[in-house]
């Protein structure tokens, strides 16, 4: 046998001896585990994308609240401030209606310091009675009133004046203030028959409150003069 002819034989047993290689492959899954595992994605997609909704929605409400919230605290300090500069405002009317009052009253008191006046100040203000201890009304006797008509009639309208600017600003005052004005003003109506017959002279020029309240007082004390003169009437006879 030629050498050649035995390397051929040796190659071909070679080649028979030798192990054939196998390919290895990879197992194709089922068409039922694909469908399964594509609808497990999608519900994880679906999870995902609904907490990122729930996220989304979750900030929009909380973003509306704080907004609200805002506005709300908003309008609250405005309430405050306005009520703040109410009151402020309030008490700074409160105090200039008072002062202009009592400017006015200061003035009227001078009117009667001069001695020109000074014998007119019980036709306003009464006289006291010695027997009882008590002031009480001294009407103007005719000639006087005469004699002296424009000047009484002068303090008669600073003084109705003055009890009409108490009547306008009573709303400003305090509940204190207000209830010892209007107490002023019925002392002198009470001790004053000419300031009753002045306001019913010049009741156009007034607010009805005014004279209504001078009508009343003047009302009731005819019922007292009235009340008094009937036991003396029946002790005399």
């Amino acid at each position: 046998m030629s050498k050649r002819r035995r390397q051929v034989h040796s190659n071909k047993k070679q080649a028979d001896v030798r192990p054939a290689t196998t390919t290895e492959t990879t197992p194709v899954p089922a068409k039922s585990e694909t469908a399964s595992l594509v609808a497990a994605i999608d519900r994880a997609t679906a999870a995902v994308s609904m907490k990122d909704r729930e996220d989304r929605r979750w900030h929009r409400d909380v973003l509306g609240l704080t907004a609200l919230a805002l506005s709300i605290v908003s309008i609250l300090i405005s309430v405050i401030s306005t009520f703040i500069s109410w009151q402020s405002s309030g008490h700074a009317n409160k105090v200039a209606a008072q002062s202009n009052l009592y400017a006015q009253t200061a003035s009227l008191s001078e009117l009667f310091l001069q001695p020109e006046n000074l014998e007119f100040h019980p036709y306003f203000f009464g006289s006291v009675n010695t027997t009882t201890g008590r002031k009480e009304p001294v009407p103007i006797p005719s000639d006087k009133l005469e004699q002296h008509r424009f000047r009484l009639e002068l303090l008669g309208e600073a003084y109705t004046d003055l009890f009409e600017n108490v009547l306008q600003t009573s709303e400003v005052l305090s509940p204190e203030d207000r209830r010892s004005w209007e107490a002023y003003i019925d002392a002198v109506y009470e001790r004053s028959p000419y300031m009753l017959q002045f306001i019913e002279q010049e009741e156009a020029s007034y607010t009805t409150k005014l004279v209504e309240r001078a009508r009343a007082i003047g009302r009731r004390l005819e019922v007292q003069k009235k009340a008094v003169a009937l036991p003396n009437k029946a002790s005399v006879e």
